[in-house]
């Protein structure tokens, strides 16, 4: 059996979690696997990594949450984190760890098949568009996937580990919204179109 399990899998389509079929694909990655891979875990006394996310949380909060924020999703994607949240812990207190991170984005995927990041998105809108809005209601910590990946190595792989529980790795500074994600990366890129604040 391996020293620990990484579980990398997830269902992550947030708007289509909303329906009846994506309600039910949320519940079954997000949360029963997630229970399972616990349960696997427990049974063999190896360590289980989970990742999360702060959709477990509003979104309204302008400050950084915590490990010990309470969570409060607001949507279908974000409850089925947090109830996998819940049965990882309650199944395998002593070796579940859920690391919840925020808004991951990386190098453009070359996979037609995978979910593009909102900065892939927020590109492509504007190579398509002279002007469009752009959310301004949700606060977030956006995380570079190196950053994440090297903050699981550090942790977990090249020095004891810390005990299990809930771990945030996200993103440094203040939370920003989406509105002024995408203005901070076309500013930087140097693409000529214009965002307006969208609720």
């Amino acid at each position: 059996a391996p020293d620990l399990v990484v579980n990398a899998t997830g269902y992550n389509a947030v708007d289509r979690a909303e329906s009846e079929e994506g309600k039910a694909a949320a519940y079954a990655m997000n949360t029963e696997a997630v229970e399972s891979f616990a349960v696997w875990g427990a049974l063999r006394d190896r360590p289980v990594i989970q990742f999360s996310t702060d959709y477990v949380f509003s979104g309204t909060h302008t400050k950084t949450y915590t490990e010990n924020s309470l969570p409060d999703p607001i949507n279908a994607y974000g409850a089925s984190k947090a109830e996998g949240e819940k049965r990882a812990r309650a199944r395998y207190p002593s070796g579940a760890y859920i690391i919840r991170t925020s808004r991951l984005f990386g190098p453009p995927t070359e996979s037609t098949s995978l979910k593009k990041s909102f900065l892939d998105l927020i590109h492509a809108d504007a190579e398509k568009r002279p002007r469009f809005g752009v959310n301004r209601e949700e606060y977030a910590s956006p995380t570079l996937v190196d950053d994440l990946a090297a903050w699981v190595v550090e942790h977990f792989f090249r020095h004891d580990r810390p005990p299990a529980g809930i771990y945030h790795a996200v993103g440094g500074g203040e939370p920003v919204t989406w509105f002024t994600w995408a203005q901070a990366y076309l500013e930087d890129a140097r693409l000529p179109v214009s965002i307006w604040p969208r609720d």
